[in-house]
């Protein structure tokens, strides 16, 4: 079963770039036998060890010189062909090779462990006879083996993007996901992974120009999971800093910025709709009036 994930094409045109895409192929086609091999050994597990362990040490990069976000766009289009054809240690040595050869580009990042974690699951799945023949247990294993892999190929992501909050909302996200998957046989576990979720979400909330709505997501998955309590402290918390217009409670209290924020941005950050979450858990939880929150 194929994900919807879309994935990019790339076109490059000249006579200086078709030259470059030829020595980029013949630089890095022996890299990725060696690559392949050493996933293959791994199966199903297919470990994402250190890229220097798999290459050994006869490879340098340098030898792509200035055409390195060439080559690794060229090997991450393999990549997605592989992908398209379910090919998983293909899919896997491509995706290994295309961040090591450039790992600036968090686009690679961010997909491969889609790949890797959610759509990947599903071809395994596939491959022993689909999910009405797969024992329930055999799926949800298989779901975690994965999960656990494209998360470990998202915290190498960390090294090189240490701030980027679409990776850690990516994170949060494959967490959800499993959590999904594992509610109908595995409620405990469920509840485990939106905990690691909504983690995820609020450090994604937490770095700089996150966009408002990793922050919301923390409180709803912690709701979610059972946690009321933790989800209306989230709240409580995450009101405050969220920009609102002259007619929101709480609007004078907000820290004043030069120009204010724009009618766009304040719905963005949907402070009303917080608002209300707000006055909702404290009537779940039974807070008296002189108890509840004051915007």
């Amino acid at each position: 079963m194929k994900s919807s994930l879309t994935l990019p094409r790339f076109f490059y045109s000249g006579v200086a770039v078709v030259a470059a895409l030829a020595a980029t192929g013949w630089a890095v086609r022996p890299l990725d036998g060696p690559i392949r091999e050493d996933l293959q050994k791994d199966e199903p597990e297919l470990r994402l060890g250190s890229l220097a362990d798999v290459l050994g040490q006869g490879v340098s990069l340098g030898l792509l010189g200035g055409f390195r976000g060439l080559a690794a766009d060229f090997i991450y289009l393999n990549a997605s062909m592989n992908w398209e054809d379910a090919e998983l240690a293909s899919t896997i040595a491509n995706l290994r090779l295309a961040t090591a050869v450039d790992p600036r580009s968090l686009f690679f990042w961010l997909n491969g462990g889609h790949m890797i974690a959610l759509d990947m699951s599903n071809w395994r799945v596939d491959e022993e006879g689909g999910a009405f023949v797969v024992p329930k247990a055999r799926q949800a294993q298989i779901d975690r083996e994965q999960v656990r892999l494209g998360l470990d190929f998202l915290e190498e992501a960390r090294r090189f993007h240490p701030q980027a909050a679409a990776l850690y909302a990516k994170m949060g996200f494959i967490h959800m996901m499993l959590a999904r998957r594992l509610k109908a046989g595995d409620e405990a576990g469920a509840r485990d992974e939106l905990g690691r979720a909504a983690e995820c979400y609020r450090v994604a909330g937490e770095q700089p120009d996150a966009p408002f709505v990793y922050a919301r997501m923390q409180p709803i998955l912690l709701t979610e999971a059972g946690r009321s309590g933790e989800a209306y402290a989230a709240l409580v918390k995450l009101y405050p800093t969220l920009p609102k217009g002259p007619d929101d409670p709480g609007y004078a209290r907000m820290p004043q910025k030069n120009p204010p924020p724009s009618a766009d941005v304040i719905a963005d950050g949907h402070a009303a709709d917080v608002l209300e979450r707000i006055r909702k858990l404290e009537k779940e939880l039974g807070l008296p009036p002189e108890k509840t929150f004051q915007p």
